[in-house]
């Protein structure tokens, strides 16, 4: 059962920033990648998804791009570039490979596992990884989906702000709405997400000179990120069920509403639009389920259902509210 895998990583492909560094930018050489040759048991997840950004490219020219990369050895025989259009492709290696990594260990085995969860182990196994090719500056996960949070703490008696810088590679929100609301939008989930939220516990204020009621509040901040990832906290194991309430979310997101503003002279003109390009969808209940996806290519959108892949109209994206779990936008130029 690897379905949460397979829809990750057609998202995870379908964002730009990350095409261009694998394919265009050849910003991690596998040849030259210490992890690869160490004797140490760990593979290398960014050597990985090299070979499987090239063996999609590959597939879609009827090219076999990694056998040109690669030198023969004599006396082997020169490589045989020419292949068929289309053959699919099985993602064995970024698999196995994430079972070898420590931080990734409890995703091992063909169990199912939450795709968001994956997610995050992903990105953050691919940013130590990345760093393993001598030739390799880019922080690759930061440069695509690295954001900025203004956390702000604020005394109920006195009114006294401190706030804080945090970083983010993804945002988990709440699917709001109580029993008996049919249906919620983005739009609320981010407000509420944004919206001042008492502390449990009480904190000095220095201007009251004893220990006060605090609120903190979260906002992006400028420079935002090129790709924007969203989740919607759709399981409450403390409940044991899962929130299949439908969530209306745009194809196109305006976050100034739930940004703090650009200060004078760095980036006022900084453009707060994004553009939905990909979906990961959940299917089933908390303990069992099927994960699937629609990534935007070329201006079509398709649904990425393990092998299987269909052309789809952007209006079927958006109605699948009821199983949308992790949303994937962009910012507009």
């Amino acid at each position: 059962n690897t379905c949460y895998m397979n829809c990750t990583l057609q998202c995870l492909m379908a964002t730009e920033t990350i095409q261009t560094y694998f394919l265009e930018s050849a910003g991690h050489d596998s040849h030259t990648c210490k992890r690869r040759k160490s004797k140490s048991g760990v593979g290398c997840l960014a050597c990985a998804l090299d070979g499987l950004f090239l063996s999609t490219y590959s597939s879609s020219i009827g090219v076999n791009v990694s056998a040109l990369l690669s030198p023969p050895s004599p006396p082997d025989p020169p490589p045989q570039p020419r292949l068929l259009c289309g053959f699919p492709i099985v993602p064995d290696a970024v698999l196995t490979t994430g079972w070898t990594i420590p931080s990734m260990r409890l995703l091992r085995g063909y169990g199912q596992h939450d795709a968001h969860e994956y997610l995050q182990a992903l990105l953050h196994a691919l940013e130590k990884d990345v760093k393993c090719a001598p030739a390799s500056q880019t922080n690759i996960v930061e440069a695509a989906f690295g954001g900025r949070f203004s956390s702000a703490l604020r005394c109920k008696e006195c009114g006294t702000e401190r706030e804080q810088e945090e970083t983010f590679i993804n945002v988990s929100v709440e699917v709001t709405g109580g029993e008996g609301q049919e249906q919620t939008t983005l739009a609320e989930c981010l407000a509420k997400f944004t919206e001042p939220e008492p502390l449990s516990t009480m904190l000095r204020c220095e201007t009251c000179s004893c220990n006060q009621v605090f609120s903190k509040q979260l906002k992006l901040k400028p420079r935002f990120p090129p790709h924007l990832v969203l989740h919607l906290k759709r399981f409450d194991a403390a409940k044991n069920k899962k929130i299949s309430r439908p969530v209306l979310f745009p194809s196109s997101l305006d976050m100034s509403p739930y940004s703090v503003p650009a200060p004078p002279g760095e980036g006022e003109d900084e453009t707060m639009n994004y553009s939905l390009y990909a979906v990961v969808n959940h299917e089933g209940g908390l303990h069992q389920g099927h994960y699937t996806s629609h990534v935007k290519r070329d201006g079509k959108w398709y649904r990425c259902q393990d092998e299987k892949v269909y052309v789809v109209d952007e209006k079927a994206v958006l109605a699948e509210s009821s199983t949308a779990y992790v949303l994937f936008y962009s910012k507009q130029q």
